[in-house]
């Protein structure tokens, strides 16, 4: 092997410049690629190079000499190893190169993984598993490859988005373009044919993708469901892939000659087909301007003029019916009746009141051209005047009622939200009356009306036109696609200020965002990039919480202030008394809380409220009551804790189920100003009450109130009736009225065995009873009877009965 120096030419234009690698047949790709530095350019002359190259370095360039990737091959070693593998790298462009072997069916002529604004151009890439292959990768462009003969796909994106496959040849793959849970991309331009099992797939979690301009003659397509995804753009000059005139959908052909866009319509001649392209594959959605030959259009029809009379000839005065027979559709017609009198009905009557030979012509005319028929009418004068016979009334015709026929146009079909349309109406019949149905909700009654769609979607409109005579309606749909604008950076908060340690609920609201970031305590670390999340901050200050909202085209931020203050006197100042209610953040330690659900709802006044707990985490079902203010979009927290809450001085008397806390809105909201009617519904295990012996109608919703308001200590509980509401197989649920929230612990009563109504038996008797009871019996109950009975046996009855009673339950308790 010849030193590194003699096959590789550094041309250095300065000290820390970019620099010039070029390999010679018999020399390494790879070594060349371990020893660029960023900005450097490989430059590869022609020949085969047999290696694997793999690229863990950016910001370098990998092209031919010649620009031709038919004599610069790299030949891979193994069939199951990528010919260059691109990992976590960003700005590396590849082109000019043919790229073999990699043949087996997870391999790749080249693989992008993590990589970030990559360029793979004017490559050609065949014989291997796949083409090119985009795993989590962004902002990349794939543009002018051959990708052929690949044994299982062309070009995959697979959880790859914002990047740009463009112009590329993708031929006689098993797979021609593939997407899979891949959003933001943009296929554009692209020639994909003759692939045998699908010519393009997008599965249903890819979202906002835009497909148009292709050029796709394969057997089959398939298009499953996604979010925002569109398959053409707006109707705009401009030569397309197949040399029409205008730029709008996509050319979906097959090799039989008997794809869509083969055989469509285009009576208009503009190389967009006359009806929209339902996609295959499940989805809902449709190319609207798919494109076609002109050569599609419809020959055009000539008319072709034909006319009768009732009659030929006979004495002046002479009236003759002229009836058309024209075929062609014409639509206009135009009658010289030969002596200096005319007519443009369709069907006219002419009377000729001199004796002559009249030539007669018919002209008919549509917008593809016009034709004449010529007649004969002969009028003889009458030698006799025959008397005028008494007429005979003849009543006035009654008119074919004309009923109204809808018809309407608009000025575009489809477009980016916010998207504005003209409808113009162009009905016939003379309507009086006019109803349009926009398809979003909203409608107007004008002839002619302007609608903007604010969101994206296909919406159906329907024109509604009425006379006296009856009605007609005519629908067509408008295809509103998101525009790639920024996000809109928004959220909410449960709360903005309270006492430390302060739990504070941060909820996402942001518009048109893929991903976020939150720093709530302004120390410029991120925090989360949950959709919503609780962070608590332990000590007292102002803090600034920021949310950045992401997309494809940029990002937004929005900020609030939480203020966090100290405590009085070591103690809490949240309230759990009465009048408060629930109150912002939780001042429950968190080691405390076993489980935590929350839930929002929009809060109007005068209506009835209810916070639904639908992942069932707690024991809380719902939290409801009758709105008194308008407070808008309100959060409502329960906690189910492990142990008795740290803000109580002592559990209640009873069974204890559960202890939870319910915290409602902002502090100091839940108070009889703001709410009527509070209420809780939860559930109680069958099992605990089976296990506990526990007495269902004992039950109680017990609350804790703070007569101090502050330290939890000189606080009491109440006991609130639960009404019973409904079973299922697990579980007992329960309603009880509150007067406000805040602690909560559900309770209940063990059954008392010694006050079961035990009759006197005689001791065999008492000894199987008690057997066949399916309870359990405590220690320091055994061998108890009610003592009330009077015994009126000979003597020493009660003596035996009590030693057989107290025998029996011996050997109850042996089992």
């Amino acid at each position: 092997m010849l030193p590194f120096a003699f096959f590789l030419l550094l041309l250095i234009s300065g000290i820390g410049s970019a620099a010039e690698i070029i390999v010679e047949p018999g020399n390494s790709i790879q070594t060349a690629v371990d020893n660029a530095n960023p900005s450097d350019v490989i430059i590869i002359k022609a020949g085969t190079y047999t290696e694997n190259i793999n690229i863990t370095k950016g910001d370098i360039t990998i092209s031919s000499e010649s620009g031709n990737p038919d004599d610069t091959t790299i030949k891979s070693k193994s069939s199951k190893v990528n010919v260059l593998s691109l990992q976590s790298v960003s700005n590396v462009k590849i082109s000019g190169i043919k790229a073999i072997g990699a043949s087996g069916d997870s391999y790749s002529g080249i693989n992008l993984y993590k990589c970030n604004k990559c360029v793979i151009e004017n490559n050609k890439l065949t014989n291997n598993g796949r083409g090119i292959y985009l795993v989590n990768s962004r902002e990349c462009t794939i543009s002018k490859n051959t990708v052929m003969n690949n044994g299982v796909f062309g070009i995959y994106l697979a959880s790859s988005g914002s990047n740009r496959v463009s112009e590329n040849t993708v031929y006689n793959n098993n797979r021609g373009i593939y997407l899979g849970s891949s959003d933001y991309n943009k296929i554009i331009g692209n020639n994909v044919t003759y692939n045998e099992y699908l010519g393009f797939y997008e599965c249903s979690l890819c979202d906002y993708n835009r497909v148009y301009n292709n050029y796709f003659n394969n057997t089959n397509v398939t298009v499953k469901k996604g979010d925002g995804n569109s398959y053409n753009t707006t109707k705009s000059p401009g030569t397309n892939i197949i040399g029409g005139p205008y730029i709008g959908g996509n050319y979906w052909g097959k090799p039989d000659g008997k794809g869509f866009s083969d055989t469509a319509v285009d009576k208009d001649g503009d190389g967009i087909a006359d009806s929209a392209y339902n996609l295959p594959g499940g989805s809902t959605y449709s190319d609207y301007l798919p494109l076609t030959h002109a050569s599609n259009s419809p020959e055009p029809v000539l008319p072709v003029a034909e006319f009768s009379s009732n009659v030929n000839s006979g004495n002046a005065p002479l009236d003759v019916s002229f009836t058309d027979g024209s075929t062609g559709n014409p639509t206009a017609w135009y009658w010289d009746f030969g002596d200096g009198n005319n007519s443009a009905d369709k069907n006219p009557v002419h009377t000729y009141s001199t004796a002559g030979t009249y030539t007669v012509t018919l002209t008919v005319s549509n917008s593809n051209g016009t034709d004449s028929k010529t007649g004969s009418i002969t009028v003889i004068q009458n030698s006799k005047p025959v008397p005028e016979p008494d007429p005979v009334p003849v009543p006035d015709p009654v008119p074919e009622p004309v009923l109204p026929v809808a018809e309407f146009s608009s000025n575009v079909n489809s477009g980016n939200a916010p998207l504005d349309v003209s409808f113009t109406d162009k009905s016939a019949g003379n309507p009086t009356a006019w109803y349009w149905d926009f398809g979003d909700g909203t409608n107007s009654q004008f002839q002619n009306s302007e609608h903007t769609y604010p969101t994206a979607g296909t919406y159906t409109v329907t024109l509604t036109i009425s006379n006296a005579n009856g009605t007609d309606s005519k629908t067509t749909t408008i295809s509103v696609m998101r525009s790639d604008g920024l996000p809109v950076a928004d959220f909410s908060t449960n709360v903005k200020e309270g006492y430390a340690p302060l739990s504070v609920t941060f909820t996402d609201l942001s518009q048109d965002a893929i991903s976020r970031s939150w720093d709530v305590n302004g120390d410029g670390i991120e925090d989360s990039n949950e959709s919503s999340f609780v962070y608590e901050y332990s000590s007292a200050g102002t803090y600034t919480a920021k949310l950045t909202a992401i997309n494809a085209n940029g990002t937004d931020s929005k900020t609030a202030t939480i203020i966090v203050n100290k405590e009085d006197n070591g103690g809490s100042s949240h309230s759990s008394g009465g009048s408060s209610g629930g109150g912002g953040g939780s001042p429950e330690p968190a080691k405390n809380v076993e489980v935590k659900e929350l839930t929002q709802v929009f809060i109007t006044n005068g209506k009835a409220v209810k916070f639904e707990f639908t992942k069932n985490a707690t024991c809380v079902m719902y939290v409801g009551f009758d709105a008194i203010k308008n407070v808008g979009k309100t959060t409502t927290i329960v906690e189910e804790l492990k142990n008795k809450s740290t803000l109580v001085s002592e559990l209640p008397a009873g069974e204890v189920y559960k202890s939870f806390n319910v915290w409602v809105g902002n502090s100091g909201y839940a108070t009889s100003k703001n709410i009527e009617n509070p209420v809780i519904c939860f559930k109680v295990e069958k099992s605990w009450l089976q296990n506990k012996s526990v007495d269902q109608d004992s039950i109680t919703l017990n609350r804790y109130e703070d007569e101090n308001k502050h330290d939890g200590k000189d606080g009491t509980w109440t006991q609130l009736p639960a009404s019973l509401v409904g079973e299922d197989d697990k579980f007992l649920y329960f309603t009880t009225k509150v007067p406000g929230f805040s602690f909560f612990v559900i309770t209940g009563e063990t059954k008392d065995l010694s006050e079961e109504n035990v009759t006197a038996l005689e001791p065999e008797q008492d000894t199987r009873s008690i057997n066949g009871e399916d309870i359990e019996i405590k220690g320091g109950e055994a061998g108890q009877s009610s003592g009330q009975e009077k015994n009126t046996s000979l003597p020493g009855f009660e003596i035996g009965c009590g030693l057989a009673c107290i025998l029996a339950v011996s050997l109850y308790k042996r089992k």
